[in-house]
């Protein structure tokens, strides 16, 4: 049975620095590739950062609230480390802490690895970077730049005239991000967040596409009760619920006060993580123990089980999200970049001058039984079957792992399917 899902994931915006992510799965034959890309050997330090940085990031957007969350933090530490490498002095020292390698010694060798790993993921994972530079602007400080991006990111470079013919620049950019994304993106950048002073735009555009080990079907899909969080507070509501039944791993954390379990995909590279607290007024508290500790706990839990015949059932639902990440960098510690006397990134173009007016994330993700993205459960013990349920119907926190580098690609928290 063939099923897809195809979902537009995320922009970012670094003053006009543009980051667009999409994300599509199915089930077909040509991608069920089930080879193994190395492991990252030499950069364990570099490993346990992505995590720590993708769960303090969570832990600020998320803040205790009870809306529903979905954010790649792959991306955003990608688009970063890809601004860094522009940066100088204390703009650049504060980068290289939050993204946590302050502890690496070849931060450039070790972030090459990291991007070459990705990329060799290209039947599942299509990762593209582009610079768009203002024609007759880059210097040769900008070719350096350009030439080190090239070698960590695999990005390429473009000019273009945002200054004389802002209009076709756009149509070119976006005519590109809609080639590399299959036709998902359709309108990358609008003309109107081109201005005169428009130097230097960097886009990204991540493309994966997966299907789940173990596929749900359409025929039992029906509505079943969901305990949501409305304003905190527990609300039953009635939601479309999918099932299905399989091989999967699962066992209690942080001492029962959550379930977890851990969802396969075709391409055995990546899985899907679920936390469900056993209860939705229990999920606030679940949340805000959520550390890099707690996930290495549970990836080590799930690693330890065999898997088990499993009753799953999940949500069916769509999540959109638009933020601004101004607020949550400062708060993590890149604070220089976003001020137009302290920001150096000279790095790039040989001199000050430039800075970050703005960060913007928006990701939207859909979810039907044609193709899976989100779900998790809890353990119960069904007695002589020996069969176990993971029934979804509560709050729970996702997040999407690619394990040989250990980055973790999506995240977020379904707190209210029927408000999707």
């Amino acid at each position: 049975m063939k099923q897809q899902h195809k979902a537009t994931l995320w922009q970012v915006a670094f003053f006009l620095f543009i980051v667009k992510q999409v994300c599509s799965f199915t089930a077909s034959d040509p991608w069920s590739d089930k080879r193994k890309v190395s492991s990252i050997s030499s950069n364990s330090k570099l490993k346990a950062s992505n995590e720590e940085f993708s769960i303090k990031l969570y832990s600020l957007l998320a803040d205790g609230n009870g809306s529903n969350l979905v954010f790649s933090p792959l991306s955003i530490y990608t688009a970063l480390a890809m601004l860094r490498t522009g940066a100088k002095s204390k703009c650049k020292k504060q980068m290289e802490d939050v993204l946590g390698f302050s502890n690496i010694t070849d931060i450039d060798t070790v972030l090459k690895e990291l991007s070459d790993n990705l990329h060799e993921e290209s039947h599942n994972l299509e990762i593209s970077n582009k610079a768009w530079l203002q024609k007759w602007f880059c210097f040769t400080q900008c070719r350096k730049f350009v030439r080190q991006i090239k070698g960590l990111f695999h990005s390429e470079l473009e000019e273009v005239n945002f200054y004389g013919d802002a209009e076709k620049a756009v149509t070119t950019i976006n005519r590109w991000a809609y080639n590399r994304s299959k036709g998902r993106i359709q309108n990358l950048i609008q003309k109107e967040k081109i201005s005169w002073n428009t130097r230097l735009i960097l886009t990204n555009v991540i493309f994966f596409k997966n299907g789940w080990k173990q596929m749900f079907l359409p025929k039992y899909t029906r509505q079943e009760p969901f305990e949501a969080l409305v304003n905190n507070k527990p609300v039953h509501k009635a939601v479309p619920t999918m099932f299905t039944f399989g091989m999967f791993r699962f066992f209690d954390g942080h001492q029962g006060a959550f379930g977890a379990v851990e969802l396969p995909y075709k391409d055995e590279n990546f899985a899907m993580i679920i936390l469900l607290p056993h209860s939705a007024s229990s999920f606030v508290d679940v949340e805000k123990s959520i550390s890099s500790s707690l996930i290495t706990n549970v990836l080590e839990g799930l690693k330890s089980q065999q898997e088990r015949d499993v009753l799953l059932s999940m949500p069916k639902f769509s999540i959109a999200a638009a933020l601004t990440l101004n607020g949550v960098l400062k708060t993590m510690g890149i604070t220089d970049v976003f001020d137009r006397d302290l920001a150096d990134l000279s790095n790039i173009l040989g001199f000050k001058g430039m800075f970050v007016s703005d960060v913007r994330h928006e990701t939207v993700l859909k979810i039907d039984e044609r193709g899976t993205e989100a779900a998790g459960g809890s353990a119960v013990s069904s007695g002589d079957l020996n069969l176990s349920e993971f029934i979804m119907n509560r709050p729970f926190i996702f997040f999407i792992r690619h394990g040989p580098t250990n980055s973790i690609v999506f995240m977020g928290k379904v707190t209210d399917p029927s408000s999707l």
